[in-house]
């Protein structure tokens, strides 16, 4: 949400209970409570097409590699964006983190450069056989 709304006019608009809209904020809350003292040693970056806003189409998420669970989603997937979120962690939690998972962003490999600089960039598989299948296909073609 990018604006304030009262629960019963989100209950109203959803067609749902004043308790639904309740519980699903409440169970939202902690997604809210960023510590900046901490990144997990494993980070799981990707960017996702989202609701177009006035960032631009795409969002990015963060997810700890060892748990599953979502760090953070972001508007905007662009680098000085990135940049200026992850430098408010401080640095000893930007050091912990050893491995940023990606896709073949060059972005994410500066933004490692500036941010994590004790960190190593590992591709994830889907994009790779993805870029290989796409490779095989222009060949043959």
């Amino acid at each position: 949400m990018t604006e304030k709304q009262a629960m019963t006019t989100i209950s109203k608009h959803c067609g749902v209970s004043w308790s639904t809209v309740s519980r699903t904020l409440a169970s939202l809350l902690p997604m809210t409570n960023v510590k900046i003292n901490w990144l997990p040693r494993c980070s799981l970056v990707d960017e996702f097409r989202s609701l177009k806003n006035q960032v631009g189409p795409y969002s990015f998420s963060c997810m700890d590699g060892d748990t599953g669970k979502l760090l953070d989603t972001l508007p905007s997937r662009k680098k000085k964006d990135l940049i200026s979120y992850f430098m408010q962690f401080e640095r000893r939690a930007r050091l912990n983190v050893k491995i940023l998972v990606t896709d073949m962003n060059a972005s994410y490999a500066l933004l490692i450069k500036e941010c994590f600089p004790h960190a190593k960039l590992v591709v994830d598989r889907f994009h790779i056989v993805k870029h290989l299948i796409r490779s095989f296909k222009d060949i043959r073609l």
